[in-house]
C-alpha cells in the first residue's frame, strides 16, 4: 500500500501522521474536456463550486461570497451567483443567508452537476470565485483556468503561517 498526496501540503501532513510510503502525485486536468468554449457566451455570472458541507463553507468562505452580493447587485443587477455542489449540512445556512442578505433571487444551488453541466457552467460564466483559506491543490480553480475562466481566489503561501495571510 502506498498513501498518495495531490499536493505538497498534503504529503507533509501524511509525514506528521507517519504515514510509510507517502507518494506525491499532482492531479491533471483533461484538456480535451476542460477547454475555452468556441464562441465565448459569458453571462454576468460568478461561479463557486463546492462540497456545501460545514468545513467546506467555512474553508471557501462561502458565507463572505454570499454577503459579498448585495454589493455586486448594486452595480450589476443582473449579476448571479452559482454555488454549485451537493446539498450538504451548510446549504440550509447558506440559503437562509442568501434570503436573509435579501439576494435570493440572485443566487443558485443547483446541486451536484454532470461534468458536463459543469463545463457548460464554467463557459457561461464571467468569473470563478473561490476566496478560500487553503486549498491542498484546488481542482476546481485548475478546471475553470482550463476553460479560459477567470479566477478570484486567496490562496495562501505555504510557507506563511496562516494568521498572517488570513
Amino acid at each position: 500500500a502506498v498513501n498518495v498526496a495531490t499536493a505538497q501540503v498534503e504529503l507533509e501532513y501524511l509525514a506528521r501522521l507517519g504515514a510509510p510510503r507517502r507518494r506525491l502525485l499532482y492531479h491533471g486536468i483533461d484538456t480535451a474536456r476542460y477547454r475555452p468554449p468556441a464562441t465565448p457566451a459569458r453571462e454576468r455570472r460568478l461561479l463557486c463550486i463546492s462540497h456545501l458541507t460545514r468545513t467546506n463553507a467555512h474553508r471557501k468562505r462561502l458565507a463572505t461570497v454570499i454577503r459579498a452580493m448585495p454589493h455586486v447587485l448594486r452595480r450589476h443587477p443582473d449579476a448571479r451567483l452559482e454555488l454549485s455542489g451537493g446539498h450538504e449540512d451548510a446549504y440550509p445556512d447558506l440559503v437562509a443567508l442568501a434570503r436573509a442578505q435579501g439576494v435570493e433571487h440572485a443566487v443558485e444551488f443547483p446541486g451536484r452537476v454532470s461534468t458536463e453541466a459543469k463545463i457548460a457552467a464554467y463557459h457561461r460564466s464571467s468569473v470563478y470565485l473561490q476566496p478560500t483559506i487553503y486549498e491542498g491543490f484546488g481542482v476546481s480553480i485548475a478546471e475553470a483556468m482550463a476553460c479560459g475562466l477567470p479566477v478570484v481566489s486567496n490562496i495562501p503561501i505555504p510557507h506563511l503561517p496562516a494568521q498572517a495571510v488570513a
